[in-house]
C-alpha cells in the first residue's frame, strides 16, 4: 500500500461542486483516497449583477493505492 500525499486549492467555489469533486476522486477506481484536512473560506463570488455564496478551499489529502509485489512505487 502506497499514500501519496496531495494538496487541492480552489478558489470561488461553490460547495456542491467542491463535494461533488471530492466524490468523483472517491468513484474513479483510481485507489482510495482520505481527507487529512481541509480549511474552508466562505466568500461571494461576483459576476455581472449578481452574488452567489461561494467558498475557497484548501486540503491535504492522501492517496492510498496498491502496487503489485516486486513492483517499485512510483510517485503519483
Amino acid at each position: 500500500l502506497v499514500r501519496g500525499p496531495m494538496k487541492l486549492v480552489v478558489s470561488a467555489t461553490h460547495e456542491q461542486v467542491w463535494m461533488s469533486l471530492l466524490s468523483r476522486l472517491q468513484c474513479a477506481n483510481a485507489g482510495y483516497f482520505t481527507t487529512d484536512s481541509c480549511i474552508y473560506d466562505q466568500k461571494a463570488f461576483v459576476s455581472a449583477d449578481r452574488s452567489v455564496p461561494a467558498v475557497d478551499v484548501r486540503c491535504e489529502l492522501s492517496w492510498l493505492y496498491v502496487v503489485a509485489e516486486g513492483a517499485a512505487p512510483k510517485a503519483p
